[in-house]
């Protein structure tokens, strides 16, 4: 066998062991952005206090409203309209939570329960539309979301603020405020 033949066997058989290793490696780094986006709100305690006042010979009767923030003890939030009950707990550290929207609804319904030893709860219905938005090659893509509206029932619920509309993958926007009355 002469030298020629040698070479052109040699050489596809090395060609063939660098593919496989080759294969080995990835092709793409790996992702270290957020690839889901939540939406988040806050809670804060909505406090009236009354002060009578004379001025003048004249008692004047003021309210003054004021606004705290408050941590409720374990607050959970369980999805009403989605295929599988999708449920989020809350920390007791934190004024707010985060929940993720539906990419594939244009609605989706929140049971909110402030506390599991306790049985009363309000329902947030979130209306909002979706897009696609690419992150990276790494990362692929995400949705983002703008919330249209809101409604609320008033179990504890005094009223909410929509603050951001535009959900996307800011972690430190509070889109929505919710306000409760003093216990």
């Amino acid at each position: 066998m002469n030298r020629f033949c040698k070479y052109f066997i040699g050489l596809p058989v090395l060609f063939l062991l660098g593919l496989s290793f080759n294969s080995c490696e990835k092709d793409t780094p790996d992702c270290f952005e957020p690839s889901s986006v939540l939406t988040r709100a806050r809670f804060v305690i909505k406090d009236s206090v009354h002060v009578d006042t004379l001025i003048d010979s004249v008692y004047v009767d003021t309210t003054i409203v004021q606004y705290r923030d408050t941590l409720f003890k374990s607050p959970v939030m369980v999805s009403l309209n989605m295929p599988q009950n999708l449920i989020v707990y809350g920390t007791p550290v934190n004024n707010y939570m985060g929940f993720p929207f539906n990419p594939d609804s244009g609605r989706i319904l929140y049971a909110l329960q402030y506390d599991t030893t306790r049985a009363l709860r309000d329902t947030l219905t979130y209306f909002y539309h979706s897009s696609v938005h690419f992150i990276s090659n790494a990362c692929g893509f995400t949705h983002f979301y703008h919330i249209d509206s809101m409604e609320a029932t008033r179990h504890l619920i005094d009223s909410f603020t929509i603050n951001e509309r535009d959900v996307t993958d800011k972690a430190s926007d509070r889109h929505v405020t919710l306000y409760f009355f003093n216990q």
